[in-house]
């Protein structure tokens, strides 16, 4: 590090932008020094992950939860398959979200906790994540389509989180809302505010 003042706030947003670019561009080449590979879903938790929340409300969640009852045991949950055209290389078309808008009602206004990986939309000047997509696996890329938008939750945080890796989950608590977002990257059918958010350990 140089001991110019404010390198390292600029560092740090640069890496979050560069981070946030890698979920719509060049995501798979994150698994380089990973132990998980991309589009890997979420490990289960150890015995014992991060405390749970001291208010018996919290309603933890799978992310088959966020479906309705009945779709839950004919969707695939599982990643997609990288749609690469190796004769166009990284000029090919790129991959377009899925359909799936189906929501669970039920779970409209709970404050729950669900495990996820972060796609940054938004910074502060400190470089922390202050708004951002959660996904339950990692690694999309142009040619990767990202989840349907019921597999994705829109979150604006209530403290900002300095993320260091993509490969990195997290535990996200707060009011979840079935409201249809969209972003840069994709569109979401949840929303949770003032999130709080904590590793996840496995």
């Amino acid at each position: 590090m140089n001991g110019r003042p404010g390198s390292s706030a600029r560092s740090s947003r640069a890496r979050v932008v560069a981070l946030a670019f890698c979920f719509a561009c060049v995501g798979p080449v994150l698994a380089a020094d990973s132990t998980l590979a991309p589009g890997a879903p979420l490990p289960k938790p150890a015995a014992a992950p991060s405390p749970q929340p001291a208010s018996a409300e919290v309603l933890q969640l799978e992310w088959k939860e966020l479906l309705p009852p009945g779709e839950r045991d004919k969707a695939s949950l599982a990643p997609p398959a990288p749609l690469h055209d190796y004769l166009m290389g990284e000029g090919g078309p790129a991959a377009s979200q899925p359909p799936g808008t189906s929501v669970n009602t039920q779970l409209d206004g709970r404050t729950v906790r669900l495990p996820g990986f972060v796609v940054p939309l938004e910074i502060d000047v400190r470089g922390r994540v202050t708004q951002l997509l959660l996904v339950p696996y990692y690694g999309a890329c142009i040619h990767v389509p990202p989840p349907p938008p019921n597999q994705i939750v829109l979150v604006t945080l209530a403290q900002p989180l300095e993320l260091g890796s993509m490969d990195t989950a997290y535990w996200v608590t707060g009011r979840i809302q079935v409201a249809t977002s969209r972003t840069r990257l994709a569109s979401s059918s949840y929303a949770v505010a003032g999130a709080t958010t904590a590793e996840y350990r496995y």
